[in-house]
């Protein structure tokens, strides 16, 4: 899951959806990618804040045409 602050911008809508990947669960019940779970913690804050390709594609496609359309309105 990702966090997005929305400042006077629409809600991306999924385009492109991709398998989560490998899950670790542990004894309580919960459960965590991978890919996370394994990684060092000092990596962790950098790793959690990584925007993926995807997602960059999303904002540039959805939010730039909504940006081209505020303006032109103006």
């Amino acid at each position: 899951k990702t966090g997005w602050w929305l400042i006077n911008l629409p809600k991306l809508v999924p385009t492109n959806i991709v398998d989560e990947g490998e899950k670790i669960t542990y004894a309580s019940g919960r459960t965590m990618p991978k890919w996370y779970a394994e990684m060092p913690a000092k990596d962790r804050s950098k790793r959690r804040s990584k925007t993926f390709p995807g997602m960059a594609a999303a904002i540039a496609d959805q939010w730039g045409r909504a940006m081209e359309k505020y303006y032109q309105e103006k």
